[in-house]
């Protein structure tokens, strides 16, 4: 095999073979004649010549293995010509026949094939590929096994140690999935408005919201979080101790879409996000996740804590937008509507020429310990521990919170991670609350978002047999178990009665349609998860609150200002400038729309008043 050289410059064959002693050389010829020429230079005008014969390098090619023939069109076709193994393995599941061109425990170097076109390094002579570029084909594209199915369950691997002997077990976890796009859809708006109740705090100094502000976001969320309390490590110095993905990520995803700014501790809308409350969630979407991809507000590998180093001075870190715009890259090539294993996944991305590079310097990040659990010892080659970790925080916390991707997921402790027996996770059951994602599917408002698609329309929702709605407005679960994110979208209208039986509750109602749901998205949830029409009194009872809770609108904001008398006020509201912009509120009060507040000054001014200032 060459050596792993990928500092040389683009040398000829000849310099190439220059670099090479004649007991390397010697065997190298032999592969071409039973008699190779003695001497050193003999050895090298022998073998540049018979490789830049087209021809004759030509047959050369055409006798090697596929798996060969694989190589030398990967290195050709290449900018540098140079052939990346690990990327090539990843895309090939295998490595190209290099044989070895040093002696070892006193046996000559034994060079194969593929040893002629990479005589010293794994690029290509400059001649030699100039050459094999005039007749070798382009490398077959990487692609993604994909599958339009799910397992109901995942199956992992677990080890007893018992009077003193380890034994395997397999243990099946079931697999939860969350069909995101539909929340997303909802979720943007909520959000919003909760926001414009001043509902959200965020620290100043990281923009990240508080534990308070994360529990309101929840719940206006359609679906609530990916993970319950139930499922957090009771450890709270463990990685899944904390699983607050999606209430973490809208404060900060709205604030790098400019539709939210910091007001004192509070968040609160701009002009922009104004506006984005009026328009079609499927726009905000993708104008959210345009502004996040360029964003360098926050870095998502920082929530993995467990890798420590990160803030260490020098080449640390690569810069964030780069390496979300090269995963986003990747993503955009993922097949749209199928499930991908998260494994399939990482091959994929360690195939492509797109790569996807966390630090600097790798021996700045550890484990546990700056010294014995560095990340250098394993390089590059941690992959999945850096690259990999990355992409799971990605992908679960952000753009499957936007709608960009389902996901499958197990617990974070339950998942089958390989952290590679890196010193300092022998005690750690995760190394972050992503390492449950097991499967990713890329949505139809993720093609969209990613410009993969030209347009988007929003899915019908899936009709099953999940509820049974009856006359009574109980709601009834019928043959299975209803999946978590079903039953807390249906607990925000109904109370529960027992462990398969909802009331639909009018004070329950009016609180979730005061948090920015609405009741056609529960006449929509409950057809389509009943598969059959509602009973005639249910009906009858969402039309009542519908008409209520539309009997009431929310006008612009407006300012009210106090006059000294009454007959003040109602010069001011009969005056012909500004009685279609002020009305009456009460015998000494007037009231105006701020966005008025320009025109109502002027008008003032002319009667011969003057308008106080504003207070905040």
């Amino acid at each position: 095999m060459p050596y792993s050289h990928l500092e040389t410059e683009r040398l000829s064959l000849e310099e190439h073979l220059q670099k090479l002693k004649v007991d390397q050389l010697k065997p190298l010829a032999r592969l071409l004649t039973d008699d190779p020429p003695p001497r050193k230079p003999e050895l090298l005008g022998y073998l540049a010549k018979r490789l830049l014969d087209r021809e004759k390098l030509r047959l050369l090619y055409e006798s090697l293995p596929e798996i060969d023939k694989s190589a030398v069109q990967e290195a050709v076709h290449d900018e540098d010509n140079r052939l990346d193994l690990d990327r090539f393995e990843a895309k090939y599941g295998n490595r190209p026949g290099f044989g070895s061109m040093e002696a070892e425990y006193g046996k000559p170097a034994k060079p194969l094939a593929m040893d002629l076109f990479f005589p010293y390094s794994t690029e290509l002579p400059g001649d030699l590929g100039k050459l094999l570029r005039s007749f070798v084909p382009e490398p077959r594209e990487a692609e993604a096994a994909a599958s339009d199915a799910l397992p109901e369950s995942l199956a992992v691997k677990a080890y007893v140690w018992e009077n003193g002997q380890g034994t395997e077990s397999e243990e099946s976890i079931p697999l939860r999935v969350r069909e995101t796009a539909r929340e997303a859809l909802h979720d943007v708006h909520a959000v919003l408005r909760l926001i414009d109740l001043g509902q959200v705090r965020v620290s100043e100094k990281t923009r990240r919201p508080g534990d308070a502000s994360m529990k309101a976001v929840t719940s206006v969320l359609s679906g609530g979080e990916y993970y319950t309390a139930e499922d957090a490590s009771q450890e709270d110095w463990s990685a899944a101790h904390d699983l607050k993905m999606k209430s973490f990520a809208w404060p900060l995803l709205l604030q790098a879409a400019k539709l939210v700014e910091l007001s004192g501790s509070k968040l609160r809308l701009t002009p922009a996000g104004r506006k984005a409350n009026q328009q079609s969630a499927s726009i905000v979407l993708r104008e959210i996740w345009t502004k996040w991809r360029d964003t360098t507000l926050f870095d998502e590998f920082s929530r993995i804590s467990v890798i420590k180093g990160q803030q260490a001075k020098g080449r640390g870190l690569t810069p964030v937008a780069p390496r979300r715009e090269a995963v986003a890259d990747l993503t955009a090539e993922l097949p749209i509507g199928r499930w991908l294993a998260m494994t399939e996944v990482f091959r994929f991305m360690k195939a492509s020429p797109i790569a996807i590079s966390i630090t600097h310097d790798p021996w700045k990040l550890y484990i546990a310990d700056p010294q014995y659990g560095s990340l250098g010892y394993e390089g590059y080659g941690a992959w999945e521990m850096l690259q990999g970790s990355y992409v799971r925080a990605l992908f679960f916390e952000y753009m499957a919170t936007l709608g960009m991707l389902d996901v499958a997921y197990v617990p974070p402790e339950a998942s089958p991670v390989d952290m590679g027996g890196q010193w300092g996770t022998d005690d750690l059951a995760c190394l972050s609350r992503y390492d449950g994602l097991q499967y990713v599917r890329v949505t139809g408002l993720g093609g969209w978002c990613l410009g993969v698609s030209e347009s988007y329309e929003p899915e019908p929702v899936a009709r099953e047999l999940v509820f049974k709605v009856l006359p009574n407005l109980d709601v009834v679960a019928a043959q299975r178990r209803p999946a978590a994110a079903d039953l807390l979208f249906l607990e925000r209208f109904a109370e529960r009665r027992s462990d398969s039986v909802w009331r639909l509750d009018r004070t329950r109602m009016l609180a979730a349609l005061e948090q920015g749901l609405s009741t056609s998205e529960l006449r929509e949830f409950l057809v389509a998860k009943s598969s059959e029409p509602l009973p005639q009194t249910a009906d009858v009872f969402l039309g009542e609150i519908e008409t209520r809770t539309g009997a009431l609108k929310d006008a612009r904001l407006a300012r009210r200002i106090e006059c000294a008398d009454a007959p003040t006020a109602h010069l001011i509201v009969s005056d012909r400038r500004l009685r279609n912009l002020c009305q009456l509120a009460s015998e000494r009060y007037v009231v105006f729309g701020i966005d008025d507040e320009a025109a109502v000054r002027r008008g003032l001014r002319e009667l011969g008043y003057v308008l106080p200032g504003s207070r905040s």
